[in-house]
């Protein structure tokens, strides 16, 4: 148990020990290959190698590489810019190799590219920010010549609200200035357009007073219905009254007794006519004044368009 536990506590160890030589295995090869490429004339590639190595691990001989490497390639700005890092160094074994590469920092600076951008204080608006290609300007270095490698670039301004504005330049002088210009600010979006009003085909608002005109036409068929009805009664009970009274003057009491209901029933017949026309009347009058009413139906349909987003608003009356 005893041997188990030392040969597992040695297999952590190693696995710890490997894991840590993995960046530097890792830097080692890189600089291989960066030799490799240098034979073969492949000057940026082995640069590229040259800064992945530095990288993983951080070396003063790898940094002197590097420059030596943006120098034969002729960017004369990195290899300045590295060798002020490795000439930054004091005291201790790297005093001599410090020493010499800011020797040969100060050699390079007479023949170094110097750009300048210019933003004056009256358009440094909020936000502004200005890039270098993919490279942000710091604006503690607006104004200050910078050294840059020879070759092309293009420089962008930007601001919310502002027009973005750019500007090729091809680096072929020892000093040359950029200005970036007020940006203009971004046009205000279109009014809306007026709503526009579709017109549906005409609906009826439906017809009032139909329960009361239902209900005076009902009282009105009735009441003359009845009229009808109690006027033949009358008519059937004078007929019978006549016969047995021929005459105006009569004692028979049977004939008085149906001459007095042939009256009563023209009385309701009467009354029953009145009702009934009154009601068919004013059943007609309802039916016209109920009638249903004619509407337009519109459809408006207005775009909306705001900051950063669009729809439409749709309204109407139906």
């Amino acid at each position: 148990m005893r041997i188990l536990y030392a040969v597992m506590c040695v297999l952590l160890a190693s696995t710890a020990i490997a894991r840590a030589q993995t960046p530097a295995a890792d830097a080692k090869a890189l600089i291989a290959e960066a030799k490799q490429l240098l034979k073969a004339k492949q000057i940026a590639e082995a640069c590229d190698k040259l800064e992945a190595a530095e990288k993983l691990v951080e070396s003063p001989a790898t940094e002197l590489a590097i420059a030596d490497c943006r120098e034969k390639n002729a960017q004369l700005a990195s290899a300045y810019t590295w060798l002020l890092k490795v000439g930054a160094a004091s005291g201790g074994k790297e005093a001599k190799r410090a020493a010499n590469a800011r020797w040969r920092a100060k050699k390079l600076e007479a023949k170094l590219f110097y750009l300048t951008i210019e933003v004056p204080a009256e358009r440094r608006i909020f936000q502004l920010s200005v890039m270098r290609d993919d490279k942000m300007i710091d604006d503690a270095t607006w104004g200050q010549r910078i050294p840059v490698d020879a070759g092309t670039y293009t420089i962008y301004a930007r601001a919310p609200g502002r027009k973005e504005w750019s500007q090729s330049i091809t680096i072929e002088k020892r000093e040359q200035v950029v200005e970036v210009p007020a940006l203009d600010e971004l046009p205000l979006p279109p009014p809306p357009p007026p709503p526009r009003t579709i017109a549906r085909s005409p609906r009826s608002t439906g017809r009032q007073y139909k329960v009361t005109t239902i209900a005076a036409t009902v009282i009105g068929v009735g009441g003359l219905g009845l009229g009808i009805g109690m006027a033949l009664r009358a008519r059937s009970l004078a007929a019978d009254s006549d016969k047995i009274c021929p005459n105006t003057a009569c004692l028979d009491p049977r004939g008085l007794d149906l001459n007095k209901r042939a009256r009563t029933s023209a009385t309701i017949a009467n009354v029953g006519f009145v009702v009934g026309g009154v009601a068919i009347v004013g059943a007609a009058v309802l039916w016209w004044v109920g009638r249903p009413q004619r509407s337009e139906e519109k459809l408006a349909i207005t775009p909306a368009i705001g900051d950063g987003e669009a729809g439409v608003v749709i309204g109407g009356t139906w």
